[in-house]
Formats: C-alpha cells, sequence, structure tokens
C-alpha cells in the first residue's frame, strides 16, 4: 500500500501544472457563467468542458505512463522494490482520483451557476469510466509488447491495432451470445439495461489482460 501512495504522489508531483491549468479552466467558466452568461444553462456549457479536461488527462496519463516503462525513467520508478500490481494499482488509482477532482469542481461550478447536476454528472461518470477502460486498455497492451519491443513507435502501432481487433472481437462475441444465449439483464432505473453475459465477457478479458501485464512488470519487463 505504500508504495501505491508513494507513486500517485509522484504522479501528482509531475502533473500539478495540468492540474492547476485544468482547475483554472473550469474556475474561468464559473466565473463567465456566473457574471456575464447567466442566460445559457451551465449544465451545457459544463459537460463539453468536463469531456475536453478528462480527454486531456487521459492523454497525459498514457503519456506519463510510457515514460514510467521506458529505460530513462523507469529506472527511477523501479530502484524500489515494486509489485507489478502495486504499479498498475497506483496507475488507474491515481487515474480514477484525478477525474473525480475535476467532475467534482465542475458540479460544484454547476451546482454554483444554477444548473442541473443530475445530467453533468451522468455524463461526466460514463466519460470517466470510458476513458478508464481505455487507459486500462493502452497500458496493459503497451507493458505486453514493451516487454519484446524497445521501439516505442512499433509498440503504439502494436497498441493501436490490438484496439482495434479487441473491439471487432469483443462485438463477435456479444453478437454470438446474443444469439446463441438467453439474454440475461440488469435493470438500472426506468432506461438502463446491461447485458450481464456481455459483462462477464469484458471482465475476462480485462482479467487477463491485467494478469499477463503485471507478470511481465514482475519477471520480462526489461527497464533497469
Amino acid at each position: 500500500m505504500r508504495n501505491i501512495i508513494n507513486i500517485i504522489k509522484f504522479d501528482i508531483i509531475n502533473k500539478k501544472v495540468q492540474l492547476i491549468i485544468g482547475s483554472g479552466i473550469v474556475l474561468f467558466f464559473i466565473m463567465q457563467l456566473s457574471i456575464f452568461w447567466r442566460w445559457i444553462p451551465s449544465e451545457f456549457i459544463f459537460i463539453p468542458i468536463i469531456c475536453v479536461v478528462l480527454l486531456v488527462s487521459l492523454i497525459s496519463t498514457i503519456v506519463r505512463f510510457m515514460k514510467c516503462i521506458s529505460a530513462e525513467e523507469g529506472r527511477l520508478v523501479f530502484l524500489v522494490p515494486i509489485k507489478g500490481w502495486e504499479f498498475l494499482s497506483a496507475k488507474y488509482v491515481g487515474f480514477i482520483l484525478e477525474g473525480i477532482w475535476f467532475i467534482i469542481l465542475t458540479c460544484l461550478g454547476c451546482i454554483i451557476t444554477g444548473g442541473k447536476i443530475s445530467l453533468l454528472l451522468i455524463t461526466s461518470v460514463s466519460v470517466l469510466w470510458g476513458f478508464l477502460i481505455l487507459f486500462l486498455l493502452v497500458s496493459t497492451l503497451s507493458i505486453i509488447y514493451k516487454s519484446y519491443f524497445n521501439n516505442n513507435g512499433i509498440c503504439i502501432v502494436l497498441v493501436a491495432i490490438s484496439i482495434i481487433i479487441f473491439g471487432g472481437v469483443t462485438s463477435i462475441l456479444e453478437l454470438i451470445s446474443y444469439v446463441a444465449l438467453p439474454s440475461i439483464y440488469l435493470i438500472i432505473g426506468e432506461n438502463l439495461e446491461i447485458n450481464l453475459f456481455n459483462i462477464f465477457i469484458d471482465i475476462i478479458i480485462f482479467a487477463g489482460l491485467i494478469y499477463m501485464s503485471v507478470n511481465h512488470i514482475d519477471k520480462k519487463l526489461d527497464i533497469i
């Protein structure tokens, strides 16, 4: 647990400029909506803002992740005995905490400016969840390929191709399950239905990717 906390602190220090800029952008629009744009429903302003901020957060987190598993910076990160699951857990928790911070900030801004928070909150959490899944895919695949290829360009191309293949395979499996198996849905509220078999497929795939990436960090990743 100490290693996880230390890695999160290390990432926050290295991303403090981005956190300040992102927070400043949100505060700027809060001021604009409070003074000049009172006639505009604030949730329609904050929804695209939080989507852009979370997208920038995702990109910077991926770039930071790639640096951490590179030979130059990886030596510093892995000087202390860090296990693979600790390293990945810290990265995922840190990304979630950063996203939650921006969501809280935009929701407070929406409340202050008289907007409806429900639509903003649902959209923000959905976007954060989608970006987390994408980050999980990119990070695990990057570790696996980085174990065999030192060239970052090759790794990026392979990761992109793998994500496309992953999407296709997942869609085919979900289609097969829809046709061949009885549908079992989890109903949340009035309009949300979740296919439990599709979730089961996703869990199996992601669990396998995480297990492989942890194993590669502990045994194969050559950065020291």
